[in-house]
C-alpha cells in the first residue's frame, strides 16, 4: 500500500511539472477547464492529500510494528 501511495505521489509531481510547462491554451484544452491555474490547484490539493495518506500510513505501520515487538517480548506496550 505504501508503495502505491508513493508511486501516486510521484505521478502527481510529474503531472504538476508537465502542467507547469504547458501553455495556458494547452492546459485548458487537455484538462477541459477554464484556467491553467485551476488544474495546478487541483493537482496541488491531490499532492497534499496523498502526502497526508503516506504520513498516516507510516504512523499506523510504526504502531503495528511496536505492538508486534512488545508481543514478541511478552511485555505490555502501555504501562
Amino acid at each position: 500500500m505504501n508503495n502505491q501511495l508513493r508511486a501516486r505521489l510521484e505521478d502527481l509531481y510529474i503531472e504538476l511539472d508537465a502542467v507547469n510547462r504547458m501553455t495556458e491554451l494547452q492546459a485548458v484544452s487537455l484538462y477541459n477547464c477554464d484556467y491553467k491555474q485551476e488544474v495546478i490547484n487541483l493537482i496541488q490539493e491531490d499532492i497534499k492529500s496523498t502526502e497526508k495518506e503516506v504520513r498516516d500510513y507510516e504512523d499506523d505501520e510504526f504502531e503495528t510494528e511496536q505492538d508486534n515487538i512488545c508481543r514478541s517480548l511478552g511485555i505490555s506496550r502501555y504501562c
